[in-house]
């Protein structure tokens, strides 16, 4: 299913690979295709998975977007492997 600019309730699910409960900090950092680096709050999903649910005016960007979990625990801190998304342009 293609993802647009509008978008809005769409689930970013991002697998960590190990029990992150005990996580302080759960982020995804975007790059957008422009290069602009972000990130959004994400929720704990299970134990292995942290997730965010896309609001309005987060891709106001068409073009490839690079997704990457960043995890901090009281113990070591972690970034997943890198995943992509491809945003497209709405017809207007």
């Amino acid at each position: 299913m293609p993802i647009y600019m509008s978008s809005v309730g769409y689930r970013i699910v991002l697998f960590v690979g190990q029990d992150i409960q005990d996580a302080t900090v759960r982020h995804i950092v975007y790059k957008k295709p422009s290069g602009e680096v972000g990130y959004w709050l994400a929720t704990l999903r299970g134990l292995l998975e942290i997730e965010y649910i896309v609001q309005a005016g987060d891709f106001d960007e068409a073009g490839k977007w690079e997704l990457q979990a960043y995890i901090e625990t009281p113990n070591w801190s972690h970034y997943g492997e890198k995943a992509y998304l491809d945003v497209e342009e709405n017809i207007e």
